[in-house]
């Protein structure tokens, strides 16, 4: 398959649930509530760093920049585990339960177009969700003590992640035949994969402060 062939598939799958997800309140919904939680936290870190410093806001100003951006980047994450695979992982299930699967693949358009179509339908929304909220991390670059390469990296590094969980759960949507099953499933695979990134970074965290310690030794 061409690439312009690839692209001219997913495009009818892509411009189609654009057009369904933004005429549903639910994409409104979630927006608002990611944006108010994202708007809470960026508050709730800013008095509490400047009243720690008896609002002497120009001593405290550089820890005031950076506490905001990673308590709001940190909430953004945690956010994007918890909608992407609810998102993602009914995009092929719903399309059975609808009884318009079957209809879409007697079209021209090949498996891999509506995979993508489905994947890429669902990162756009990540996408707006994440764009929506990149004022307030601009605001914690006005703060200071945030480089602008730092926010750059940060958004990126969000889209990456909220790009694979799309991936993994419009898979578990087109391996399983119940919006159910895939949701939990993905859910489960997100949770696995927290939790074995954790016990890896704390495995490689001990193994460093072991070889510290061993140097401290040696050099005694």
């Amino acid at each position: 398959m061409s690439v312009l062939g690839a692209v001219a598939d997913v495009r009818p799958v892509l411009d189609r649930e654009l057009r369904q997800r933004s005429r549903t309140a639910r994409s409104m919904v979630v927006m608002t509530i990611f944006l108010l939680l994202a708007l809470g936290v960026a508050f709730i870190t800013y008095t509490g760093e400047t009243s720690a410093f008896n609002g002497e806001f120009g001593i405290a100003r550089q820890n005031v920049g950076r506490s905001v951006f990673e308590w709001v980047l940190i909430l953004e994450l945690v956010l994007l585990l918890f909608v992407v695979p609810g998102i993602s992982a009914g995009a092929i299930t719903g399309e059975r339960d609808r009884q318009t699967l079957i209809p879409l693949q007697v079209t021209l358009i090949g498996p891999f177009g509506i995979f993508f179509g489905k994947v890429l339908s669902s990162s756009a929304f990540i996408l707006l969700l994440i764009v929506a909220t990149s004022p307030i991390l601009a605001m914690a670059y006005l703060l200071g003590g945030v480089a602008f390469s730092q926010i750059v990296s940060g958004i990126a590094a969000l889209m990456a992640i909220g790009f694979l969980l799309a991936v993994l759960g419009v898979a578990c949507s087109a391996l399983l035949r119940r919006t159910a099953a895939a949701t939990l499933i993905a859910y489960g695979l997100i949770l696995a994969l927290c939790v074995g990134t954790a016990v890896l970074f704390a495995v490689l965290m001990i193994r460093e402060l072991e070889r510290g310690d061993r140097r401290r030794r040696l050099a005694r």
